[in-house]
């Protein structure tokens, strides 16, 4: 649990989070996030470069060991604001028409009739969200495609450690947020479809009588900035969890 709003200067930052406040076009986060992102940033970077978690605040006991555990955190808290702020580039994200043009020309159609699900789920989650979500979410959504239809969620084809980690963080902030049960859950609904989280495994089960559901009045660039902060604290504190068995 993570305690006090305050915040590292931008320059303490990986230097792409500079650009983001800046504005660059290689980015497509909306004006009114990346202020907000870019503190997010500022804060996580505070909090773990400071030991500055309630872990300490409550058990005196542990207080010979905080400047360890800085040490470490604060390594792994650079290498998620690393990753994240590469993440929001433009280049990084998968092009959504590709996949509907092969799932489309009925390749694979006929042999993976959920593959057109997932792809569908892409779309209308990137049509309400865009670039306002990391890359890796709609590379996460994707990842059953992988190897059918040459989807890589890294640079590379073997799951290395850089890629299990950015999948199961993604998969561990997703699966009890707001963004997942009132909007990706929802928009699955409305399409016939369950989406099923479980043990870093997507999966989906078909609904035969569905009725439209309507989005539950949320602010979504809230929902969003809670998400990525979740995120990014779940990729700096990989290591130290259990990992799902592939």
């Amino acid at each position: 649990m993570l305690i006090e709003r305050r915040l590292s200067p931008i320059e303490d930052l990986p230097y792409l989070w500079s650009n983001i406040l800046q504005g660059d076009r290689n980015f497509g986060i909306i004006d009114e996030n990346r202020f907000a992102y870019v503190n997010l940033a500022q804060r996580l970077h505070y909090q773990f470069f400071n030991g500055n978690l309630d872990l300490f605040q409550k058990r005196n006991d542990l207080n010979l060991a905080l400047d360890r555990f800085v040490q470490v955190l604060a390594s792994l808290a650079y290498e998620s604001l690393d990753y994240f702020s590469k993440d929001f580039l433009r280049k990084n994200y998968p092009d959504l028409s590709q996949f509907s043009k092969v799932i489309n020309q009925g390749e694979y159609f006929s042999c993976y009739n959920d593959q057109w699900y997932f792809v569908v789920l892409a779309k209308i989650v990137f049509s309400k969200f865009g670039y306002n979500l990391p890359a890796s979410v709609y590379w996460f959504l994707l990842s059953s495609l992988e190897g059918t239809l040459l989807c890589d969620i890294s640079s590379n084809n073997n799951k290395d450690n850089t890629m299990q980690r950015v999948f199961e963080s993604t998969h561990r902030a997703l699966v009890e947020s707001e963004i997942y049960v009132k909007v990706i859950q929802i928009c699955a609904l409305n399409y016939g479809f369950m989406l099923i989280l479980e043990n870093g495994k997507l999966s989906i089960i078909r609904i035969n009588h569905f009725s439209h559901i309507s989005m539950p009045d949320i602010d979504i660039n809230d929902v969003v900035r809670k998400y990525l902060f979740s995120l990014m604290c779940e990729y700096t504190f990989y290591p130290f969890t259990p990992h799902f068995q592939y």
